[in-house]
């Protein structure tokens, strides 16, 4: 992650924090809605306890569609500990070699949250991207003609990229009242990133002295593809603002993350299958207006981190070649424009 991402995403966890601190103070001070007393004579209860002439959206079923911005990026590394199919086994530098493949595409979604049983809510998404050109997949590879730390190999190709993103969970609310909430859930989440790379530019830094040129492909160049497999735990905070404006954060964890790739590097007919274990954090920040008791709309961040390490084994003209150690992470950011209805 670059240093001023770095900076932004603890700013925003640590405001996500406070956000939940706020909500708990707050919701410790009353459990329920107060009810109205006529024979009250406190002003200030009798405030509290006041009906408004706007009310807000009510809970049950909502379904909100959006279109906004994916970026990011995800890097596969390998290196390290080599078991080759002849029974040959080494240790090389980590990383060897490094593939970045970027995430810049518009992405539609739609989301749909249930309440019911008075604390329980359900709640699912599905994203799907718009756009396909995500920018630039970057291959460098170390150790090739000079010392392992010489950057040998580098080249730069043309990305077309679809992604799936699904995620469901169910949400617990340990506290409520007219200010807002605090649940605690469980969840699943799934996503599938599918590349195809073409139009490779390819350099030789360690060899500039000696007027090596690049290299140039037009066409295809390889396809890679990676799957997430995430259960996670969350906290959820909402805190109204205003009556019709309403903060929605939340912060999950995957202890169990399951990631597998497959790579198919047309040009040499090598393929490549990973598979790797790890874990994620889930991130998202979304403010909320209700123009009425069904439409709303909505801003929507959210900011993902998956990290996981394995093996990677590699195939030549469809022939077992050997494994390598892998490492595969990604960070993800969204920024969603939504409008919803409840039903």
């Amino acid at each position: 992650m670059k240093d001023y991402e770095m900076k932004i995403h603890k700013f925003l966890c640590n405001l996500v924090f406070s956000l939940m601190v706020s909500v708990s103070l707050s919701l410790a001070e009353v459990d329920v809605l107060p009810e109205a007393d006529a024979s009250a004579h406190d002003d200030e209860a009798l405030e509290k306890a006041a009906i408004v002439e706007f009310a807000p959206a009510p809970e049950g079923l909502r379904i909100a569609v959006g279109v906004g911005l994916m970026s990011g990026e995800t890097t596969f590394d390998i290196g390290g500990n080599v078991a080759l199919a002849d029974g040959t086994v080494e240790r090389l530098r980590f990383p060897l070699s490094k593939l970045e493949y970027p995430l810049d595409v518009t992405m539609a979604s739609i989301a749909a949250t249930y309440d019911f049983a008075d604390r329980w809510q359900v709640l699912g998404s599905l994203g799907k991207n718009l756009t396909s050109d995500s920018g630039k997949t970057k291959d460098s590879d170390w150790g090739i003609f000079f010392s392992p730390n010489s950057l040998d190999i580098y080249s730069e190709s043309d990305t077309e990229m679809d992604a799936m993103l699904l995620d469901f969970g169910l949400r617990y609310r340990l506290r409520q009242t007219r200010r807002g909430s605090l649940k605690v859930g469980v969840g699943y989440a799934w996503q599938q990133f599918d590349a195809k790379v073409s139009n490779l530019v390819q350099t030789y830094p360690s060899l500039v002295w000696a007027g090596a040129r690049p290299d140039i492909v037009d066409g295809p160049v390889s396809e890679y593809d990676v799957t997430y497999s995430m259960p996670y735990l969350e906290v959820a905070a909402s805190y109204r603002l205003k009556e019709n404006l309403t903060i929605d954060t939340r912060l999950g964890y995957s202890p169990s993350v399951s990631a597998e790739d497959n790579g198919n590097w047309l040009l040499r007919d090598k393929t490549l299958k990973g598979d790797c274990d790890g874990d994620a954090t889930f991130f998202s920040l979304q403010g909320r207006m209700d123009f009425d008791n069904q439409w709303f709309a909505a801003l929507r961040l959210e900011m993902n981190t998956i990290s996981t390490d394995g093996k990677q084994k590699q195939y030549f003209h469809g022939e077992y070649f050997g494994e390598i150690d892998q490492k595969i992470e990604s960070e993800q950011q969204q920024f969603m424009v939504m409008i919803g209805k409840v039903f």
